[in-house]
């Protein structure tokens, strides 16, 4: 049997039986839940549950990170470049300075299911996409909104949202304004920040009165990292995430995190996606997406 002998030979061998693998997956899985498991939880969270599939644009952003982690040259200078950004940067500046790293949580389509959102009614006014990185996901939000504001940590990524014509909020205090927005996303920030559940109270002040809506997101398994202005990247609030299964910690999330605050709209479970390198085309990890309305609003 061949065996390469030079090192990038090792991990060019390595991509394209990877990458084969990637292509041959059952994608189906990503979007499923287990009914076994969902006997031990509450019958309200599991009717709550909006199943959803791969569509034509998931997949055209799964064949993009094929393309480019095809291009060899392109992705070793991004990796030489990327080791020597790591001794002065975070990851997420990194990949901000470099344009590489997009993430993918759902599609157009998939979003207007979630808030059921019909593409033949009038817009929303106001998204606010907190954590919004390099804006990508946003775009696929924005269509069902007339205005959009975003925050984001990182000032590389600040740039990148800037230049895609999105008002930049101060990452600190968009909560402290009189602004009222009709819905507020937060994907996969709970588990990156310092203080989640002041992140979840200070969402709630700024939505619609009545009719606001915040869409939250974590990875499962819930393993939280504070990437920013923190030195042991432990959070000041520990959310109470626990189990040993995907569905066991949904429903710790509402049932210990979100009750009695926030009444759970509609809940699904999808691939978080995140452009590949010289090593295989993408990475994915399950990410658990909540739409949620405060309590008090009802």
């Amino acid at each position: 049997m061949f065996r390469p002998r030079g090192g990038l030979a090792k991990v060019l061998y390595e991509k394209i039986h990877t990458d084969a693998r990637l292509q041959a997956m059952d994608k189906d899985q990503w979007y499923c839940i287990d009914d076994a498991k969902m006997k031990n939880i509450s019958e309200e969270n599991w009717r709550k549950f909006l199943p959803l599939e791969l569509d034509d644009s998931t997949q055209a952003f799964i064949d993009t990170c094929h393309e480019n982690s095809d291009n060899t040259l392109w992705q070793l200078w991004l990796t030489l470049t990327s080791s020597i950004l790591s001794w002065f940067l975070a990851p997420t500046s990194i990949n901000g300075l470099l344009g590489r790293g997009s993430m993918h949580v759902f599609s157009s389509a998939q979003f207007q299911s979630l808030v059921a959102w019909d593409p033949e009614a009038p817009k929303f006014q106001r998204l606010l996409d907190i954590g919004a990185g390099d804006g990508l996901t946003t775009q696929r939000m924005e269509t069902c909104f007339n205005e959009v504001f975003v925050t984001e940590m990182s000032s590389p990524m600040k740039w990148s949202l800037q230049k895609k014509g999105y008002t930049v909020l101060n990452e600190t205090s968009w909560s402290e304004t009189e602004a009222r927005y009709d819905i507020v996303s937060c994907l996969n920030v709970l588990d990156r920040c310092d203080t989640p559940l002041e992140l979840l109270d200070n969402i709630s002040k700024v939505l619609q009165p009545q009719e606001g809506l915040a869409v939250v997101s974590f990875v499962v398994p819930f393993n939280p990292y504070v990437e920013f202005e923190s030195a042991t990247h432990i959070p000041s609030e520990i959310l109470p995430i626990k189990g040993n299964s995907f569905e066991e910690e949904v429903n710790n999330f509402i049932e210990k995190v979100l009750k009695p605050k926030w009444e759970v709209i509609r809940w699904t479970r999808l691939p978080y996606l995140c452009e590949g390198d010289i090593k295989q085309a993408f990475y994915w990890l399950n990410d658990a997406v909540f739409v949620i309305r405060p309590i008090n609003q009802t």
